[in-house]
């Protein structure tokens, strides 16, 4: 049964991976938390509150922002467009006007420059940051990123993990699923694998990895390779 018995906290200015085997629920974990799927049993806390029955637009106005794997951005209006419905619909917490909100976040995943430009002429990483722009431009103190680093070079992949971490450094917690198990060394704090629909581990990546549990269930003899056990989500 999906994410039964699964449980795990995040704390602020935190980066958490979470890992696991195609078919852990993972993605299912990120849509309870954000609200696209309510549980049959157990809570869901944020900020000490409960949200477990709470529809997805009131999280995002509570302060949990997400990006989605597959982006669908909506094509017929600009980047700096696409990043002001997350403006509108969850960054009213700024004080600020939407246009100003998105622009700063169109800058801080470096689309500046593209902001007039339409989805349809950005490259996968160019959409992959649109979609962490308009999360961002909610002022989420909650980010669920779902396999940002996917189809993007080491390069790429780099310039992402920086932006993370700064969003970390300002007091956001972060909850990452991710594949790339460099990835995962390098820009998380704290690992939770899941296995089953559960946890199966948790601690810091050098626990995680050397875990005969992990290593039996997900890691097998890639170990610390590049990507293991690609998602079907």
């Amino acid at each position: 049964m999906a994410v039964r018995g699964q449980g795990f906290r995040i704390e602020r200015g935190e980066i958490v991976g979470l890992i696991g085997p195609n078919g852990a629920g993972k993605t299912t974990t990120f849509n309870l938390i954000s609200g696209l799927y309510y549980p049959d049993a157990g809570t869901i806390r944020f900020k000490g509150v409960d949200i477990t029955r709470r529809a997805p637009h009131v999280r995002c106005r509570m302060g949990i922002g997400r990006t989605f794997q597959i982006i669908q951005p909506f094509e017929n209006i600009s980047v700096l467009q696409n990043v002001m419905v997350g403006a509108i619909f969850g960054g009213r917490r700024s004080g600020k006007r939407p246009e100003d909100t998105a622009w700063e976040a169109c800058e801080m995943v470096g689309l500046g420059d593209r902001c007039h430009s339409m989805p349809g002429e950005l490259t996968a990483a160019g959409l992959k940051k649109m979609e962490l722009a308009r999360a961002l431009a909610t002022f989420p103190e909650l980010l669920l990123l779902d396999e940002m680093m996917e189809g993007l070079t080491p390069v790429e992949s780099a310039e992402v993990i920086n932006i993370i971490k700064k969003v970390r450094d300002s007091g956001t917690a972060v909850l990452v699923i991710e594949h790339v198990m460099r990835t995962v060394r390098d820009l998380s704090d704290r690992v939770v694998v899941m296995h089953q629909g559960g946890t199966l581990a948790e601690g810091t990546y050098g626990e995680v990895v050397s875990d005969p549990l992990v290593i039996a269930a997900y890691l097998g003899e890639e170990g610390e390779g590049d990507t293991v056990g690609h998602s079907g989500h």
